[in-house]
């Protein structure tokens, strides 16, 4: 009997664990489900894509289902707030939420969209990694020198336009009088 069990074990140590599971058909992810359909999918924000705050957004998405979704918003794979309870979806890629990013959101380079069927939380999609970004503003010394430019553009144009058009001079004054 001794002999049995460890040539038994020899036999176990010697067949991959990975053919195990293929034998017995069980799978070795944690994926309840490794093959689902995919019923939305998040166009935009694209990869990398930067947003900034304060400004709007239009969120787009393509969808097998009509009905209505949630919009979420996560940071680093935390959520982070809800953008909208229940956005108009319906089928095909017309889906469009315009979002006002708020100008006190925590700025970040680890942002994703997630949206979800508000019927069955199944049918969800995250978005690829976007950022945040606060908003450019113009430097206020270019904003006068601009106008400073064109004030000065606008004078130059006036005097040129403005002169008379004569190439003759003018008669000298007369002593005589």
């Amino acid at each position: 009997m001794k002999y049995h069990l460890l040539f038994f074990t020899w036999i176990i140590a010697l067949v991959p664990i990975q053919d195990l599971a293929n034998i017995y058909s069980f799978p070795l992810s944690m994926d309840k489900n490794p093959i689902v359909e995919e019923n939305i999918r998040i166009l935009m924000p694209a990869k990398g894509e930067v947003l900034r705050a304060g400004d709007s957004y239009k969120i787009t998405w393509e969808s097998k289902l009509s009905g209505n979704v949630q919009i979420d918003l996560y940071k680093t794979d935390k959520f982070e707030r809800t953008i909208e309870f229940a956005a108009l979806n319906v089928v095909g890629n017309g889906n469009v939420f315009t979002w006002q990013i708020p100008s006190d959101i925590t700025l970040g380079d680890d942002y994703q969209i997630v949206i979800f069927d508000t019927k069955n939380k199944d049918n969800t999609s995250k978005s690829e990694i976007f950022s945040i970004q606060k908003k450019k503003k113009l430097s206020k010394w270019l904003i006068i020198g601009g106008s400073l430019g064109f004030v000065a553009l606008v004078g130059a144009i006036v005097i040129i336009l403005g002169r008379p058009r004569t190439t003759r001079l003018p008669d000298p004054p007369n002593p005589d009088e």
